[in-house]
């Protein structure tokens, strides 16, 4: 059976590149073929850049000369670290090339010459269904397909489904052989507008398990001999930092910064190095600890049985929170109550979590999304 896939693939994210990497390869592994339908046709691609030297400061008549000079020192300082973050962008572009079966040959006006491609097409994960995402497009929910149509995971990210977009999701779900969101809150609501059931599964990246991860862990090269924490942050808050930090200095660890963002680069404990996916993986494997707001740097500290801090990074009644898919792999697992919030962080007593317990429920979680996909892609039949 040839399968193509749709979901985020253009945009340099590593748990967007990962999940994508995580589905592709357990559909080829279990012998079903599978390219990725590249969208970087309804998502324009931007590499955030800078100026190795802002020379607006040597403009600013207002300062003293000597102030001057200690502004233009500290901005090169700075933009000489965020080589840091600008190389690991170049390694994502390298990770696609090397691990990602891509299409990239098609625009918007030739998509539906794909159905003379592909047997069956899969949409998901990530939030490419997201309500509160400007790129809420009809591509993410496969409108230009006439074939065998299958959602495996795709998350809306927000706590609700607006009524003002529930009849155009309706509209183009109502062909969909197989359905499942990786929201147990939007599995619940989904099933009750469309009139039929929508399963709940897994992130791509918990279809395989840890020993697959420790496999394509080895790829990378680490340069931190030394015990560290690892701190991923989708957002630059100042408590994360300031809570990071205090854990950091009372267990003596030493306290390693992924560069989501330019501004982190700012920070003395920035890693030293690039980190594309494969080193993300790698930096949360052989860390002591992490830290994180992220959903898939959870995800990755569960399956590598990590101890962590998750902190909460919307407040619940924003329009875009995103808390719901924290809440949703939480819940079941039993661990809300390890959420810090800016309100408790202060207070906030480390709580050990037992593996025994969690990992027993992620293995069910896993095997009963696997046996979900396979039996929508009919895979008994077509391994005859």
């Amino acid at each position: 059976m040839k399968t193509a896939t749709v979901t985020w693939i253009t945009y340099n994210n590593y748990g967007t590149e990962l999940q994508a990497y995580s589905l592709q390869r357990f559909l080829i592994n279990n012998g079903i073929d599978n390219i990725i339908i590249s969208d970087k046709e309804i998502i324009p691609y931007r590499i955030e850049k800078s100026k190795f030297f802002d020379t607006k400061i040597l403009k600013e008549k207002e300062l003293f000369f000597p102030k001057r000079i200690f502004s233009l020192l500290y901005v090169a300082k700075r933009n000489f670290r965020y080589r840091y973050y600008i190389n690991s962008q170049k390694k994502f572009e390298k990770f696609k090339k090397r691990n990602l079966k891509i299409d990239f040959c098609y625009s918007r006006e030739k998509m539906e010459t794909l159905n003379e491609k592909f047997d069956c097409f899969i949409c998901g994960s990530d939030q490419v269904w997201s309500v509160a995402d400007i790129n809420f497009d009809g591509f993410f929910f496969l409108n230009f397909v006439n074939k065998k149509k299958i959602a495996y995971a795709p998350s809306m990210g927000t706590a609700s489904i607006p009524i003002t977009k529930q009849e155009q999701i309706k509209k183009w779900l109502s062909d969909f052989y197989g359905i499942s969101v990786r929201e147990k809150q939007t599995s619940d609501e989904l099933t009750q507008i469309l009139k039929k059931d929508v399963a709940w599964v897994c992130d791509p990246t918990l279809l395989n398990d840890k020993l697959f991860w420790q496999n394509i862990a080895k790829k990378a090269t680490l340069k931190s001999r030394s015990k560290f924490v690892v701190c991923y942050f989708l957002e630059n808050k100042d408590w994360y930092y300031k809570y990071a930090k205090e854990y950091c200095n009372r267990n003596n660890f030493k306290m390693i910064i992924i560069p989501n963002k330019m501004e982190y680069c700012d920070q003395e404990e920035v890693y030293k190095g690039r980190v594309g996916p494969l080193e993300f993986i790698s930096l949360i494997q052989h860390s002591e600890y992490v830290i994180t707001d992220s959903y898939h740097g959870l995800l990755f500290s569960l399956i590598f049985e990590k101890q962590f801090s998750i902190l909460k990074r919307f407040n619940d009644s924003a329009y875009n929170s995103q808390n719901i898919r924290i809440y949703s792999i939480l819940e079941y697992l039993d661990l809300i109550n390890i959420l810090i919030s800016e309100e408790n962080y202060k207070y906030y007593n480390n709580e050990m979590i037992d593996y025994d317990i969690v990992t027993n429920k992620i293995n069910k979680f896993r095997e009963f999304s696997r046996q979900w996909l396979l039996g929508k892609l009919d895979y008994e039949n077509n391994k005859k």
